[in-house]
């Protein structure tokens, strides 16, 4: 459903943008049903657009307001990986489970890192221009200073 598009720094996905039929990010995002985009020719259609963050799996793409502020919060603690974007505080007011976060710049360097982020914080940090979010999990997470590798598309 989803093609793999080149490893790109996310400085370039900042600087050329979520570019929808409209032409501005989120134009027609109501959930993100039926959002066409493009990335340098390249069409994705459908429900979630993805990132995959090698090794750390597949991550969905939330961009709108709503659904950056809403996050993880009301969702089960297997719930999928998300990318909030732009995004550089996040809140864990009314989880019900802890987190796993990461933030990043926009060259895609891991600025503050923290697993098991417990619920009811506020935590921000300067300069990030997206966070990585999961349930906490002993898997592998990105460390502070570390370069994330981004792939437009899903994992497959």
């Amino acid at each position: 459903m989803y093609a793999l598009v080149s490893s790109l720094a996310f400085g370039t996905l900042y600087r050329r943008c979520i570019t929808t039929d409209a032409g501005s990010v989120g134009s027609q995002c109501g959930g993100c049903d039926g959002l066409r985009t493009t990335w340098g020719g390249e069409v994705a259609t459908g429900t979630f657009l993805y990132l995959t963050i090698a090794p750390y799996g597949t991550f969905h793409l939330l961009w709108t307001l709503s659904q950056r502020f809403k996050g993880l919060l009301g969702s089960k603690s297997d719930a999928p990986s998300v990318l909030l974007w732009p995004c550089a505080s996040i809140h864990t007011f009314g989880m019900h489970y802890p987190i796993d976060i990461a933030f990043a710049d926009a060259s895609g360097t891991v600025l503050l890192s923290k697993k098991s982020m417990f619920p009811n914080h506020l935590v921000s940090s300067k300069g990030s221009l997206f966070v990585l979010e999961r349930p906490a999990s002993p898997d592998a997470w990105p460390q502070e200073l570390e370069q994330l590798s981004i792939t437009f598309g899903k994992d497959v």
